[in-house]
């Protein structure tokens, strides 16, 4: 019989050693895998948040670039940089132009060309504004870059962007 008692006591023991030990210890695991395993489902809801906005900003990426290849269809064809030149000269006739030069051209991806001309003309600011719109007339696109005058305003200057389509 005191045999089975030193084996009772002895149960006894391991029983409080592993409630007083191992079972806080487990506890606090456990309490830590359900708080990491929240914490993952609210970044996970963040992650799936963040595909659908992707997405959406994707498919309005591809619309744009379906947009700009149509509206590259309906600019002028590219003639090159001397007949576009001497295309600006004549509608500068009608004004005092002193200098234009062509100074940038950049070859987008989607088929335009952006090409980049300074022109200074004898006048005022409304000039180069009007003489915008007569470009805009061949070349529709055409936007003013930026402007500036003399300080006797006799002369101003205008950066002109005009687009053409390379096909």
């Amino acid at each position: 019989m005191s045999c089975i008692k030193v084996i009772a006591i002895l149960l006894i023991l391991f029983q409080a050693v592993y409630l007083s030990v191992y079972y806080p210890t487990i506890v606090l695991a456990n309490q830590t895998i359900k708080k990491n395993i929240g914490q993952t489902a609210e970044e996970f809801e963040v992650l799936l948040d963040i595909s659908e906005q992707l997405a959406l900003y994707e498919n309005k990426l591809e619309n744009l670039e379906i947009e700009l290849y149509s509206v590259a269809n309906l600019l002028p064809k590219d003639i090159g940089i001397a007949s576009q030149t001497n295309d600006i000269i004549t509608i500068c006739k009608n004004y005092e132009v002193v200098n234009i030069n062509p100074v940038n051209t950049v070859e987008m991806d989607n088929a335009i060309i952006e090409r980049e001309y300074v022109l200074y003309l004898k006048g005022n600011i409304s000039d180069a504004l009007n003489l915008l719109e007569d470009i805009k007339l061949i070349y529709p696109m055409s936007n003013l870059k930026y402007i500036s005058w003399s300080s006797d305003k006799n002369e101003v200057g205008a950066n002109i962007l005009v687009y053409t389509s390379e096909n």
